[in-house]
């Protein structure tokens, strides 16, 4: 009895490796991979000062910079409990401004028309710089944007005195006047102690810079 024929059968082709695809370096790694060589054969060279300056920033001023007619850049150290404890005594003012007492137990009385807060907007109190520690007089610095909103994020009325933060107000000030020798208190309740005369700046713009 015949039978069928079978049908050959396909032969076995070899098996093939993958092929392997090259890596395309780009975008981070290739980044990374740049820096690291440059490392490699110049591991003692210093990064350039103009990666971490800022070309905006003007530089602070000291003591001999303080004129009248002038201005400078002056970074200020403040608590928001300053508002309500430093003062002077003078019955001199100052374009306008003076200080918050006549006399050692006198306030200086309100100008007529005058809001009921304005922020001491024509009030002289004095005031350290940071970090140089030098006394400057500076009239209506809480009323200043940046610091005003500083004093309403902060009322020192809400916080304990021990637990406000101190800042630095970075300030470009105008110097508008001489006060005569005043006397100075730095706290409610402290005794006032002699001051000299000084130069009285106003503030044309604050930032508030960060805690110290």
């Amino acid at each position: 009895m015949a039978t069928a024929k079978q049908r050959p059968r396909p032969a076995r082709r070899a098996p093939t490796s993958p092929v392997e695809e090259t890596p395309v370096i780009g975008g981070r790694f290739l980044a990374a991979a740049l820096i690291v060589g440059a490392m490699a054969f110049i591991p003692f060279a210093p990064l350039p000062n103009s990666w971490f300056e800022r070309p905006s920033e003007k530089p602070t001023s000291t003591a001999a910079d303080w004129k009248v007619g002038g201005s400078a850049v002056v970074r200020i150290s403040v608590v928001t409990g300053d508002f309500n404890t430093l003062a002077c005594v003078s019955d001199q003012e100052v374009d306008g401004a003076h200080c918050g007492f006549r006399g050692e137990t006198e306030i200086w009385p309100s100008a007529p028309g005058a809001p009921l807060d304005d922020n001491k907007k024509n009030v002289i109190q004095p005031y350290w710089t940071f970090p140089d520690n030098q006394m400057i007089m500076v009239a209506g610095l809480w009323a200043e944007p940046h610091v005003a909103m500083r004093l309403h994020q902060e009322p020192p009325a809400a916080v304990p005195a021990k637990k406000l933060a101190r800042f630095v107000a970075r300030c470009t000030l105008r110097f508008v006047g001489q006060l005569p020798a005043s006397k100075i208190r730095w706290g409610l309740g402290q005794q006032w102690s002699a001051g000299a005369a000084s130069v009285v700046a106003r503030p044309d713009s604050c930032e508030i810079e960060k805690g110290e």
